[in-house]
């Protein structure tokens, strides 16, 4: 009965299942694709970031909870990804994953909050601690970290108090220093 009442929902809302999967290459062509079936319990699963070849990080939305939270999926189990108290109540989406002094970071889309904040990572506990704040007072969406030479960037889509999108860049010497804007002209995004 519920299963039949979730695709009535579906069809009345037009809510589609997004999915993704594993695809081997051979250097010329693709081939074997390995599509992940994790969309039972979920409304979808979007947003996949790979660890390693066994590890990969996602967003998705459960029927039971209706908010955005992260998970592992790891040969074919998935675990929920555990945030302190003071994070648990926000929607997260688009896990960027990272590696910083030999251990892997998180720095996960949290709707809401005006902050960018980075976790590291215990994948055995299917945990992530706070490392730090890397942007205050801002509202930053689809996030990511690169590092080239001696320096540390931070590449998003922040928005303002509008709801309007804009593309900024950000440095630092390094991750423990203060990231600090690179003024150029910037770029609006239309919805």
């Amino acid at each position: 009965m519920i299963r039949l009442l979730k695709k009535i929902l579906n069809k009345i809302f037009r809510i589609y299942f997004w999915r993704f999967g594993l695809v081997d290459f051979d250097g010329k062509k693709a081939y074997n694709l390995k599509p992940l079936n994790i969309t039972k319990d979920f409304i979808y699963a979007a947003d996949p970031f790979f660890i390693d070849e066994n590890n990969i990080l996602f967003e998705g939305i459960k029927w039971k909870t209706l908010i955005g939270k992260i998970y592992l999926y790891n040969n074919s189990k998935i675990k929920e990804i555990s945030f302190e108290d003071k994070f648990s109540d926000f929607h997260m989406s688009f896990p960027f994953v990272y590696n910083l002094n030999g251990s892997k970071h998180i720095i996960p889309q949290i709707s809401n909050l005006n902050s960018l904040v980075s976790f590291k990572l215990d994948l055995k506990k299917s945990k992530a601690n706070f490392q730090k704040v890397l942007l205050e007072g801002v509202q930053c969406r689809d996030t990511i970290l690169h590092n080239h030479k001696d320096y540390h960037y931070i590449f998003t889509t922040v928005l303002n108090s509008s709801k309007e999108k804009f593309f900024r860049v950000y440095k630092s010497k390094s991750n423990n220093d203060k990231y600090v804007e690179i003024k150029f002209h910037g770029l609006k995004l239309d919805s």
